[in-house]
């Protein structure tokens, strides 16, 4: 078993807790900057404006966080950027990348990334023992007047391909497809680079 975890060397690599942190810091200014300038309770005037404030700055975070998720786009792209430029000053050579991944044909490696910090688990071809397509459904039911059963409706968030690997402390890596296409298009990939 070759599967190594390394902690890639990369400047300013930005994570959910980050991007919350921040937030919660404007939130936080924004209510004292409010609460200073109101004449009335400091800390009533204060909570007022935390609850007023935060809900809609908290909402457009994660509206934020899920939409560069989902689309791979925004601080996911930059990190991802981050971590490809460090791992070729490791030596690999990249030849086919995505979100969360990254593969040298050269020296028959895989390497998966962490897109919320800088984690990242390299292992050989001969340590993959499978890999599929996975995904997170919401499914909603709906109900007729009656409150019997009308049908229900399934919305699909996220596609994401497992990778299994032959290491009891990493035994499975995720990475980040954009749809169904670039799902099937992977497991193509990963099967041709490994049967092949």
């Amino acid at each position: 078993m070759s599967v190594e975890v390394i902690d890639l060397e990369t400047p300013k690599i930005k994570t959910l807790k980050g991007i919350y942190k921040n937030s919660f810091i404007l939130i936080f200014i924004l209510c004292f900057i409010v609460s200073v300038l109101s004449e009335g309770s400091f800390v009533g005037i204060f909570f007022l404006c935390f609850i007023l404030l935060g809900i809609p700055i908290l909402g457009v975070t994660a509206f934020y966080i899920l939409f560069c998720i989902r689309f791979g786009i925004g601080f996911i792209k930059k990190n991802q950027k981050k971590c490809e430029e460090a791992l070729t000053k490791l030596g690999f050579n990249i030849k086919y990348s995505g979100i969360g991944i990254c593969i040298d044909t050269d020296q028959r490696k895989m390497a998966f990334i962490g897109s919320t910090n800088s984690k990242t688990v390299i292992c050989d071809f001969s340590d993959v023992r499978s890999w599929h397509k996975d995904a997170f459904v919401e499914t909603t039911q709906y109900r007729n007047h009656e409150n019997a059963y009308a049908g229900s409706k399934s919305k699909t968030h996220f596609i994401h391909i497992v990778v299994r690997l032959a290491d009891p402390e990493y035994p499975e890596v995720r990475f980040i497809a954009y749809s169904d296409r670039d799902a099937s298009m992977w497991i193509a990939r990963i099967d041709a680079l490994i049967n092949g």
